[in-house]
């Protein structure tokens, strides 16, 4: 959270021209200082880049939970109900076409048996024919 705050601060600082990050030694020894609660009347008055920043945060945050209650109006509702009879739809369209190919599959291996038998009668009979060709000659 505090680092979240202290990103905004920086780019809310270059933005307005420019902020140098503390300069604290990578190693020091010194305890990092605890976070300063920030009043009402800093975000009132704009006393800080981190009250503002918190300010804009909490912004974000109550925008955020006004269109997180959009869920429940009927624009939502009719969204999130087309959605859920598209999926409905495309299920029952695979399940379709899933049964239509083995039947279809299953049609076409029954015709090719039948063929099947004819074509093996009309082989053996042209090939009787072609042997008595040959023997008579």
């Amino acid at each position: 959270m505090h680092l979240l705050v202290y990103a905004m601060a920086v780019v809310v600082g270059l933005q307005q021209g420019g902020l140098a990050p503390p300069k604290t030694p990578r190693n020091s020894a010194v305890p990092a200082p605890a976070p300063v609660p920030v009043s009402p009347s800093a975000t009132r008055h704009g006393d800080s880049v981190l009250a503002r920043v918190d300010s804009h945060y909490v912004a974000i945050l109550e925008k955020t939970n006004q269109q997180l209650s959009l869920w429940w109006n009927p624009y939502g509702i009719f969204v999130g109900a087309l959605g859920a009879l598209f999926t409905a739809g495309a299920v029952v369209a695979a399940y379709l076409i899933f049964r239509q190919s083995r039947e279809y599959r299953a049609t076409i291996d029954a015709a090719i048996a039948d063929y099947r038998v004819v074509l093996d009668a009309l082989l053996a009979e042209r090939l009787a024919d072609t042997k008595r060709t040959w023997s008579n000659r």
